[in-house]
């Protein structure tokens, strides 16, 4: 099955969905020490110092203090630190919104408690991580074209990346599952299920969000992540392919889809977006598969 199609169509949301995420207006006065400074220059991929201006480093002093991502700014007024004595700082006024992205859980993993949504969100990337590297040692055990293997270990580290980021975003050190499986039939299951149902869901929700923004300078960022996702669903199913010729697992999976929509409005509903438009969503993917 060839997901991007799939999903770059449901992506585009009918006018009943309200596709549009929480939003606000916001008022931000935060400190900037040197060490805001590296992290902005790492994270953005900049050279030096000298590159930061007063948007990015706005953005940065947003999804500090608030967790969220900033839309566009109406005012700012940067002052850079002159050294780790003397911090520098930033005001700015602007727009922002709520986001969110998850990833694959492994077989072994258990949803722990996370003081926010944010929080939760980089714990489940991270868990992402020890999802995909378990399948590559187990396919690799069980003589899977290296192509499969690779795919899992670049998806690997995409979702190392991605939890490193809203990791700092969220304030915390999320942590992956440290039981990992190597029962390939328990793996086909996990992959029917989380990978080709769940993950396809999660891609198909970045999608959707990454074509909402308009920034031009946060749009890459988002269909960079977006993108991420869209390629471990295509990967979910070339996987499934795979497992499809050495275990049944169509009737699990068929199960995970019929309870999908009920299982978006829950997720919905637990990260304080609109249930119904994620139900809509689920009902799309489900209708789209089926």
């Amino acid at each position: 099955m060839q997901i991007a199609p799939l999903l770059l169509a449901l992506a585009g949301c009918s006018t009943g969905w309200n596709c549009d995420p929480d939003e606000e207006d916001f008022d931000v006065d935060e400190e900037l020490t040197t060490a805001d400074l590296d992290r902005i220059v790492a994270d953005w991929g900049l050279e030096s110092w000298d590159e930061v201006d007063c948007d990015t480093a706005c953005r940065y002093a947003y999804a500090e203090s608030r967790g969220w991502e900033m839309d566009s700014t109406t005012s700012c007024t940067l002052d850079l630190p002159v050294d780790e004595d003397n911090p520098g700082s930033v005001s700015c006024t602007g727009h922002g919104f709520e986001y969110f992205c998850e990833g694959r859980r492994p077989v072994a993993h258990v949803e722990e408690a996370a003081e926010t949504p944010l929080a939760a969100m980089a714990h489940l990337e991270a868990a992402s991580v020890d999802a995909f590297v378990e399948l590559a040692a187990a396919l690799e055990d069980a003589g899977a074209d290296p192509s499969l293997v690779e795919r899992c270990l670049a998806a690997a580290e995409d979702e190392r990346n991605h939890a490193s980021w809203l990791g700092r975003l969220a304030g915390v050190d999320p942590e992956g599952c440290t039981d990992k499986s190597n029962d390939l039939r328990a793996l086909a299951i996990q992959n029917a299920t989380e990978g080709c149902v769940h993950e396809t869901f999660a891609a198909l929700v970045g999608l959707e969000r990454a074509r909402r923004i308009t920034d031009p300078r946060l749009k890459p960022i988002f269909l960079r992540i977006a993108q991420d996702e869209l390629r471990h669903a295509q990967l979910a199913w070339d996987l499934h392919h795979w497992f499809s010729q050495r275990f049944d697992v169509e009737e699990v999976q068929a199960e995970a889809l019929a309870a999908l929509p009920a299982r978006a409005r829950s997720q919905a509903l637990a990260i304080g977006e609109d249930p119904e438009r994620y139900s809509a969503l689920a009902g799309g993917l489900v209708a789209a598969i089926a």
